[in-house]
């Protein structure tokens, strides 16, 4: 009878851990972390905000926004940009979160300097950061450059079974494109967890 009872209690509070869970997930906000940042996801706004930590101690953290869309009922997906500097190339960074197997990956995507001058123009004109928008509120660019990275990313990515190059596994689905040395798309996965 004991063991019944404690079944039972087990079973219960399963149950309403799972419902807890599931009404935070489809809360208006969600805080999770994931890659040791705090995202704060707005359902209401379709906008993520990662609050990216201070490098040394002089500047503070600060926080960016990004538009989102989803691919299913548990997928996040955005784009970020990091435009060519000293000896990093242009890339595109696509984030999918998923909130089902709780986990944000990113894969990043070389893209050549020849594409990527329309968008350079257009975050210059909006003054735009390599690391996304510095306000919560959208501007009368976001839509625009949103596009221009969904459509960038997607001209370049590269399927790893259709690559003529090396491709290096990582660990489970996480892999590297190279070629005569050069890493030309990368994905890394990581997990996650609830803040609020």
């Amino acid at each position: 009878m004991k063991t019944k009872i404690s079944k039972f209690f087990v079973i219960i509070t399963i149950f309403f851990a799972n419902v807890f869970f599931e009404q935070q997930l489809k809360a208006e906000t969600l805080t999770i972390k994931c890659m040791g940042s705090d995202l704060f996801i707005d359902n209401k706004a379709r906008r993520v905000g990662e609050r990216i930590a201070a490098l040394g101690k002089t500047k503070p953290s600060s926080t960016y926004y990004y538009s989102y869309r989803n691919s299913g009922p548990d997928e996040i997906i955005y784009e970020t940009i990091f435009f060519r500097a000293k000896e990093h190339p242009n890339q595109i960074w696509r984030f999918v979160i998923n909130l089902e197997n709780f986990n944000r990956s990113f894969t990043a995507r070389y893209i050549p300097d020849e594409d990527i001058k329309e968008l350079k123009e257009l975050s210059d004109k909006a003054e735009f950061s390599n690391l996304g928008e510095s306000k919560k509120e959208k501007t009368e660019y976001t839509n625009q450059i949103d596009l221009l990275k969904k459509n960038l990313f997607d001209k370049h990515f590269i399927d790893p079974k259709e690559w003529d190059g090396e491709v290096m596994i990582l660990a489970g689905n996480d892999y590297e494109l190279l070629k005569e040395g050069i890493s030309y798309q990368v994905k890394f996965t990581f997990p996650c967890s609830v803040k609020n």
